[in-house]
């Protein structure tokens, strides 16, 4: 096979992962924040899926939470060339049960979002899920080599894994599967 002079990456989607440094001794105390009396809007429940208000950067429990993940922004913005000023405009929790779900979406009227692993009560929970919304990329599908995996997919699954944070642009469709766990936060 002859190899190609440079293959170029273009319009591609950006994902990048940290780990919470506090984790081990931060965990229960967001669970313990978060199963407070009213942390979870009930009356708006979908899909086996609660969420919080949109404030949870302003609790005295996520104050490091909140400072670790604009020292991730800052980075962030830094790697892509774009001056490092920002700061959290919103910051929410969901909780699924065992088939909860959210359903595909993107966040709108901000640059930079994110996704927070904090408890999965069975250990077996979905990540997240991007899609690729490039429609064009996947009108033929070609058989895939068995010893390879596609360059260009239709879309991707982060592992769900404790204490890590996965951060991407805002417009970065996603969603998540149906829960396999009983609890998801």
């Amino acid at each position: 096979m002859i190899k190609p002079d440079t293959m170029h990456k273009l319009f591609y989607t950006p994902v990048w992962e940290f780990t919470y440094p506090d984790f081990v001794n931060d965990k229960q105390v967001f669970l313990d924040c978060l199963a407070t009396e009213g942390m979870f809007i009930t009356e708006r429940e979908r899909n086996n899926l609660v969420i919080t208000r949109a404030n949870l950067h302003k609790e005295p429990a996520f104050q490091r939470m909140a400072l670790f993940i604009k020292e991730c922004s800052r980075s962030v913005f830094d790697e892509m060339g774009y001056i490092p000023s920002c700061a959290i405009t919103s910051m929410w929790a969901t909780k699924q049960r065992k088939g909860g779900f959210h359903h595909q979406h993107i966040h709108q009227n901000t640059f930079l979002s994110g996704a927070f692993y904090l408890h999965d009560l069975d250990w077996n929970s979905y990540g997240t899920t991007f899609t690729d919304t490039a429609i064009g990329k996947n009108m033929i599908n070609p058989a895939v080599h068995p010893n390879r995996h596609p360059m260009m997919k239709q879309h991707e699954t982060f592992p769900f894994k404790e204490g890590k944070l996965v951060m991407f642009p805002a417009w970065a469709a996603h969603q998540t599967f149906p829960s396999q766990s009983n609890e998801r936060i």
